[in-house]
C-alpha cells in the first residue's frame, strides 16, 4: 500500500479551473494571511476584557469552545513557541516525566464534577497545583484547570490548547504562574509537566471574570436545577455568586442555566425527534392507545405540526366508570415553542378530576379543534347521552355539532360569567346570574333572569345572541 501527497500553492482564482477527482483531493487550504481566522485561538484574555462588548462576547465564546470542546487542534510540540522554559526546569522535568510514563495509568479516577477540594478541583484526577498530577483525559483536566482559576481569581493569557495539550499563563503581569501538560504517551492520560511556581497574583473576584464560562456555571448548577426545577436564572445567579465569592454576569447565569437543563432533560429539537420513538413504545407498552403525530411540509422540510394522545388505560376507565360528560378547553404554551395545549376531561365517582387525552397544537383555529374533536371521537366513540361541555370560542362553536352531532353541547359557566361581567357589573348580576346557572327548576330559573332583566334588558339579548348553548343547569337533559 503506498500514498502519495501533493502540495500545492494556488491562486485563489485558478482553484475553480482545477477539476479534483477521488485520487486527488485537498487536505487543507490555507487562506491567506491578511484575512481574519474565524476561531482566533490563543487571543489573550487581557486584551479581550478592555475591548468593547462584541469582542466580550468572542471571549466568551473562545473560552466556552476551548474548555468544552474535545476536538480542537491547535498544534504539536508548541510549548517553546508560545512560553521560554527554563532549561534547568525543563531537564528536571523530563526524567520525572519519562518515569510516569512507564506507569500504569488504568486506576486513575473518572471525572466526577465535584464542586473542589484538592483532589482535581472540579473533576477527576489529581490536583492542579501539584506538578506530575494525572488526569483521565484533557476535557477532564481543562474543567478542573478552570475550575482552579475560577476558585482562585485569576484568569488565563496566552492559552494554547487541543485535544493533546494545555499551555496557558496567568494574565497579570507580574505572576510566575505558568501551566502545561499533555498526553503520557500511548494514552489519553494527561499529566502536568511544568508548573514552575506558585499563583499569587491580586484576585479577581470583585470583577466579572472571563473564566466563568457558561460551560463552568452549568456544571454547578446540573444537581441544583434537579432539586430547584422552578427558579429562574435571577436565582441562579445568586446562588453561583454565594457558593463561589464572586461576581457573574446575569447573561452568563441565563445561559449556563439554560445549558445545565438541556444537560438534564435533553434539547428541545431532540425532544421532536423522539416523539416518534415514544409513540412506538406506547403502542407496545400500552396496546389500543391512540397517539397521532402530523407533520407539515416547510421549505422542503417536514417540521411538527400537532399530537393528539389518548391512552388505553385512560378510555377504558373513562367508558367503564365515569359519567358519559366531557370537558375540553386549551390552555397557552410559554416557553422557547409556543403553542396551545388542549385537554378533554372527565369526572369520575368522586368527582375527582379524570384525565382523558391531551392534544398540541400551534394555535385555536377551526382545523385544530376539528382535528382534535375527530381523534376523541376516534377514541371513545359517541357513548350514550353524551355531554360536551366547552367554553365560547369560535373554533369550536361548529366543531362539536358536526363531530359528535348527538351529544349535548354545554357552556363552561366560568368563561361565561367572565365574559359576561366584562360588559355588566354590579349587584344585581352577581346575585342573580350564578344562582340562575344552578337552578334545578325553569321557574326558579327565569325568576333569577327576570330580576336581570329588569335592571338591564340588553343583557338578556347579549347571552341569548354570544351564548346560546346550554349553560343553565335546568336545561340540561
Amino acid at each position: 500500500m503506498c500514498c502519495h501527497v501533493v502540495v500545492a500553492i494556488l491562486d485563489n482564482t485558478k482553484i475553480s479551473e482545477i477539476v479534483l477527482t477521488d485520487e486527488l483531493e485537498p487536505l487543507c487550504v490555507v487562506p491567506p494571511t491578511d484575512e481574519v481566522p474565524a476561531n482566533p485561538t490563543g487571543v489573550s484574555a487581557s486584551k479581550v476584557a478592555d475591548s468593547e462588548e462584541p469582542a466580550a462576547k468572542e471571549a466568551d465564546v473562545l473560552f466556552t469552545d476551548l474548555f468544552d470542546n474535545e476536538e480542537e487542534y491547535v498544534g504539536a510540540d508548541d510549548e517553546h513557541i508560545y512560553m521560554p522554559v527554563p532549561p534547568s526546569t525543563a531537564a528536571a522535568s523530563e526524567p520525572e516525566s519519562h518515569a510516569q510514563q512507564t506507569e500504569s495509568h488504568e486506576n486513575i479516577p473518572a471525572a466526577e464534577g465535584g464542586e473542589g477540594g484538592k483532589r482535581g478541583e472540579g473533576g477527576g484526577g489529581g490536583p492542579v497545583e501539584v506538578e506530575g498530577s494525572l488526569f483521565p483525559d484533557i476535557v477532564t483536566f481543562r474543567k478542573a484547570v478552570r475550575h482552579y482559576a475560577v476558585k482562585r481569581g485569576f484568569e488565563f493569557t496566552d492559552l494554547k490548547t487541543d485535544k493533546t495539550r494545555f499551555i496557558a499563563k496567568c494574565a497579570h503581569t507580574r505572576c510566575p504562574w505558568r501551566i502545561h501538560a499533555s498526553r503520557v504517551n500511548g494514552t489519553k492520560t494527561i499529566e502536568i509537566k511544568v508548573l514552575p511556581a506558585e499563583h499569587n497574583c491580586p484576585t479577581t473576584k470583585l470583577r466579572e471574570s472571563k473564566m466563568t464560562t457558561q460551560g463552568w456555571v452549568a456544571d454547578r448548577l446540573s444537581d441544583w436545577v434537579k432539586k430547584n426545577p422552578g427558579k429562574g436564572a435571577k436565582d441562579a445567579k445568586e446562588k453561583v455568586e454565594g457558593d463561589y465569592g464572586i461576581k457573574l454576569k446575569y447573561s452568563k447565569a441565563w445561559s449556563g442555566l439554560k445549558l445545565a437543563l438541556e444537560q438534564v432533560h435533553g434539547k428541545y429539537e431532540e425532544s421532536f425527534q423522539l416523539l416518534f420513538n415514544w409513540k412506538a413504545q406506547m403502542e407496545v407498552s400500552s396496546p389500543g392507545s391512540l397517539i397521532e403525530i402530523d407533520l407539515e411540509r416547510k421549505n422542503k422540510k417536514m417540521h411538527f405540526k400537532r399530537i393528539f394522545v389518548a391512552l388505553k388505560p385512560c378510555v377504558d376507565g373513562f367508558l367503564a366508570g365515569c359519567r358519559p360528560y366531557i370537558g375540553v378547553d386549551a390552555t397557552k404554551l410559554n416557553g422557547k415553542y409556543t403553542g396551545q395545549l388542549a385537554s378533554a376531561t372527565a369526572v369520575d365517582g368522586h368527582n375527582w378530576l379524570y384525565h382523558l387525552a391531551y392534544a398540541v397544537f400551534d394555535s385555536e383555529t377551526e382545523e385544530n379543534w376539528t382535528w382534535f374533536m375527530e381523534q376523541l371521537q376516534r377514541a371513545v366513540g359517541i357513548p350514550e347521552g353524551l355531554a360536551i361541555c366547552t367554553d365560547a370560542c369560535k373554533g369550536l362553536e361548529t366543531t362539536v355539532g358536526a363531530v359528535f352531532p348527538t351529544a349535548e353541547y354545554r357552556e363552561c359557566m366560568r368563561h361565561l360569567y367572565g365574559n359576561f361581567m366584562k360588559s355588566y357589573q354590579g349587584y344585581v348580576f352577581t346575585e342573580h346570574l350564578y344562582p340562575a346557572a344552578r337552578s334545578y327548576t325553569e321557574g326558579l330559573f327565569r325568576w333569577h333572569m327576570k330580576k336581570i332583566f329588569e335592571v338591564a334588558p340588553d343583557a338578556i339579548d347579549f347571552l341569548e345572541e354570544h351564548h346560546n348553548k346550554l349553560w343553565y343547569r335546568s336545561g340540561f337533559s
